[in-house]
């Protein structure tokens, strides 16, 4: 008895080394990590909104990280293709997915058959960095001059009108769904691999219209190549403080605006989440940083992993009615 109990003293104290020198190890690869590049996917194509909010935040972040940052470009599925690759990446922390939250969280709602992976189970949040405003903008050569215009058009040419997106699943979609049900206008759309795309598009007149992000389309609007009727924002906008809000033009509803986060793969260490969080955080209160940002029009607001992840429990469910609302789950 003394020796099978000595022998089970000996497994307790093995089990419990095993146990410190993990912990120790890990703490370890925390504080080292990171030592290598880390690669940054981004979803959608160069040039869209999303694509844009990264490679501003980039250079800052590789500083903070000191290594260097790298934007890959995986398209495809209105984000699933990107996004995918990196709830099937490594969980180390050098593999991370640069999202808007909406645009994140829609595919698995409307299509929950085929999208190959659960926003809430298999992705690790890391922190959020900003929302921005979107504009609906149209091509310069339409005849309606505001929102009230085109809505009147709409209604009168049912399916005339044609807008592009990033996706089915995609913000600038869902604002348009929410578009056409707040005003009972019936226009067409057309999915493109992102912002960027849609925007080539947009001005190359292949589409009428769109919602796209303040800093893609702020300098065709001030060129005279689209033109801005409605922004999607609380207040005016002081850099097209003549461009009315949704709100006053009596569809409040439409509102959701671009939210930018990073997203790990599930099983990301909480020390390496908490690090990339800090070195976030950091990066934001900056004053290079902010004044970047705020002229660009984006409005910072960080969030640290667990209230990321306690609002995408709430968005989940809020763009689940959404979804519902507009017809557009596919059972």
């Amino acid at each position: 008895m003394y020796t099978q109990l000595k022998k089970k003293n000996f497994l307790g104290f093995q089990f419990l080394g095993f146990i410190f020198l993990m912990t120790l190890f890990s703490i370890s690869n925390a504080q080292e990590f990171p030592t290598r590049a880390i690669d940054l996917v981004v979803p959608y194509a160069p040039g869209g909104g999303v694509d844009t909010f990264f490679r501003h935040v980039r250079e800052n972040l590789a500083k903070g990280l000191n290594v260097p940052v790298n934007i890959v470009n995986r398209t495809g599925g209105g984000g699933v293709v990107g996004s995918s690759f990196v709830a099937n990446s490594k969980a180390d922390g050098y593999t991370l997915l640069g999202q808007e939250l909406m645009s994140f969280i829609m595919p698995e709602i409307i299509t929950p058959k085929t999208v190959p992976f659960l926003v809430l189970k298999d992705f690790k949040p890391i922190a959020h960095f900003a929302f921005e405003p979107l504009l609906l903008v149209v091509r310069p050569d339409l005849e309606f001059k505001t929102l009230d215009d085109l809505i009147a058009y709409a209604k009168k040419n049912p399916g005339k009108l044609l807008a592009g997106t990033s996706g089915i699943g995609t913000q600038n979609r869902i604002d348009l769904e929410l578009l056409k049900i707040a005003t009972g206008t019936n226009i067409r759309f057309v999915s493109f691999s992102g912002g960027g795309e849609v925007l080539v598009n947009l001005l190359g007149g292949h589409v009428d219209l769109t919602f796209s992000t303040l800093t893609v389309s702020r300098p065709h609007v001030k060129a005279g190549k689209l033109r801005a009727l409605a922004v999607l924002s609380a207040e005016r906008i002081p850099d097209f403080s003549e461009i009315p809000t949704t709100k006053e033009k009596g569809i409040p509803e439409v509102k959701i605006n671009m939210s930018y986060v990073l997203i790990g793969p599930k099983g990301l260490s909480p020390e390496i989440t908490d690090k990339l969080s800090h070195t976030i955080n950091l990066v934001l209160k900056s004053s290079e940083m902010l004044v970047n940002l705020n002229r660009q029009g984006y409005i910072v607001d960080f969030s640290p992993s667990n209230q990321l992840e306690e609002r995408m429990k709430k968005d989940f469910n809020l763009y689940t009615d959404v979804a519902k609302k507009a017809g557009l789950i596919q059972e």
